[in-house]
């Protein structure tokens, strides 16, 4: 290995020091073959390491480059305390005035663990999404399948005998047009859930506040649980993604009630003041551990907040055990032209 060039032949660098070790960003001087000469404080107390380990050696025996060609510049160290610090590097060679030979190099290290970890925990978020998507689609896929393509097939069928006698049962027929009616107004109730589920024609055609309150309407004949719904000065126009994204956070609110909470009551607020819409959806069941249900795989939680997340919006959600549960969301009102 290259011997390193001595501090006390490079003036320059040794008269930096002082002021590098006074601020608070990571800095190492090499020499021109790239040895440590010597690194301050700020690099020190953020990867961890001494000057006494790193002298006379090469920077990449403690960062690790990364491995992600988009991330070109960027390395990551593992601390003695477990922690992983991720860093981006640049330098400037630094050259003596006289006769412009190269003095040393000046390498500069920010750290960006929390922006590394905040897109590392996006492109998860991505993930579990994409996951969560596939598996509502094969969910609706085995719902047409099982259950309407069945219908279908016994309609088929039952409209081949309708009004003809019964096989070994003298004086019985088999269903006439009108049962066959009922059958199919089943069946086109069913088609126009799982369509409404996909997508709200109401939403898009009527509004915010129809679409949320047919939506209650719904909730309440599937559930069986009292729903009070009360709406003040919604927007009768709103940008679509907006509309959406609060058509959303209540459909997974009242889903998430429908299927865990064993409530008796909800109530769902959806209001509009000062330039920001609001929306409350509270039930008086049984609650849950808000903590831990941050840690859980469900998707429901996440994809609301992403959804606020998308309009400059946030979410609030506040239960306990034995509490009931309130579901609290707000967001600028986009204006419309």
């Amino acid at each position: 290995m290259p011997q390193a060039a001595s501090p006390l032949s490079l003036s320059g660098a040794v008269a930096l020091r002082p002021v590098l070790d006074q601020i608070n960003t990571a800095f190492a001087q090499l020499s021109p073959t790239g040895e440590v000469l010597w690194v301050n404080l700020a690099f020190r107390e953020l990867t961890g390491i001494s000057l006494r380990e790193l002298a006379g050696k090469f920077l990449s025996t403690c960062l690790q480059e990364s491995s992600d060609s988009k991330a070109d510049g960027h390395y990551h160290v593992t601390r003695k305390d477990g922690r992983v610090v991720w860093l981006h590097a640049s330098q400037s060679v630094i050259r003596d005035p006289a006769t412009q030979e190269p003095e040393y190099v000046l390498v500069h290290l920010a750290d960006v663990t929390l922006a590394r970890e905040a897109e590392e925990e996006r492109s998860q978020l991505a993930k579990r999404l994409i996951e969560s998507q596939e598996a509502e689609r094969d969910r609706i896929a085995r719902e047409l399948h099982d259950d309407v393509g069945q219908m279908l097939a016994l309609t088929r069928m039952r409209m081949e005998r309708a009004g003809k006698p019964v096989s070994d049962v003298p004086g019985k027929l088999h269903p006439g047009p009108s049962e066959l009616a009922k059958e199919l107004d089943e069946l086109a109730q069913k088609i126009s859930n799982l369509s409404h589920q996909l997508h709200s024609p109401t939403l898009k055609y009527l509004g915010l506040e129809r679409a949320v309150a047919r939506l209650c309407r719904e909730f309440r004949s599937q559930s069986k649980i009292e729903v009070d719904a009360t709406f003040d000065q919604v927007p009768e126009k709103m940008d679509e993604m907006f509309g959406t994204a609060f058509f959303r956070v209540a459909q997974e609110a009242l889903q998430n009630i429908k299927k865990h909470s064993k409530a008796k009551v909800v109530s769902v607020r959806l209001r509009a003041a000062d330039g920001v819409l609001s929306l409350q959806v509270r039930d008086d069941g049984c609650g849950f551990d808000t903590d831990a249900a941050k840690l859980a795989s469900g998707l429901g939680l996440i994809s609301m907040r992403e959804r606020l997340r998308l309009i400059s919006g946030e979410l609030d959600i506040t239960s306990r055990p034995g509490e009931g549960t309130r579901v609290a969301a707000r967001a600028p009102i986009p204006q419309t032209h």
